[in-house]
């Protein structure tokens, strides 16, 4: 599916991921298949030939953006990414850059999509208080994500195995080699979502939105695998 064919796609519909290599054609507009059967929530690529950096675009932005997990940045409001057009059901569209869609290069392209009681990839707005935004799911989480995509920001990770007990202030910064942190960024991990406990910038700005990625830490899905 799309005017690019995979090199190679391994695809869960179970389980929302999708991870596709595909060679660019150096065609604006150009599609790749992700056959997750809904349009993924969060896409990220990175060109493997080159030293471009890994970039993610994310249904929060409309797709008309990027940002770099690389650096700490705020996403950029440029077409070079995906075209300025959201995903389908079927495709991711890409533009023509070495980013994306460079001739003859093989990129990898990691999709996002929302399962109910397993994973859910959206955004929330801050409210710059210590008792931040309460973000309701219909499970508790393992892992979260979480990015600033107003302005500039961390990718800040949290988990619910460095810490075992709420709140969860065990840091680790995706775009940093650092060790862990225990910083003011606290969250709670709770049954039915994750609460925001800190004014922190990387997680709660007032009126900035943030990107947020979660799995759940227990359902029958789980435990079937």
């Amino acid at each position: 599916v799309g005017s690019i064919n995979t090199i190679g796609t391994s695809v869960s519909t179970d389980y929302g991921i999708s991870i596709g290599k595909f060679t660019g054609n150096g065609s604006a507009g150009a599609t790749v298949g992700h056959g997750l059967g809904k349009a993924p929530a969060v896409v990220m690529t990175k060109n493997i030939e080159s030293a471009e950096t890994f970039y993610m675009g994310c249904e929060a932005k409309g797709f008309t953006h990027g940002t770099y997990m690389s650096g700490t940045a705020a996403p950029y409001d440029i077409d070079i990414y995906f075209n300025d057009t959201a995903p389908s059901s079927t495709v991711v569209t890409f533009k023509t850059h070495a980013m994306s869609n460079d001739t003859n290069d093989d990129q990898i392209m990691y999709c996002f999509s929302n399962i109910d009681k397993f994973c859910h990839h959206a955004s929330y707005t801050g409210n710059g208080n210590a008792d931040g935004p309460m973000v309701y799911l219909p499970y508790k989480p393992a892992l979260v994500i979480i990015r600033n995509i107003t302005g500039t920001g961390s990718w800040v990770c949290y988990d619910s195995t460095r810490t075992i007990f709420n709140p969860v202030d065990d840091q680790l910064l995706l775009e940093s080699t650092a060790a862990e942190t225990t910083g003011s960024e606290e969250v709670d991990l709770l049954s039915n979502g994750f609460k925001i406990r800190s004014s922190s910038s990387s997680v709660n700005t007032a009126a900035s939105e943030y990107l947020y990625m979660s799995w759940a830490e227990n359902n029958s899905m789980l435990r079937a695998v």
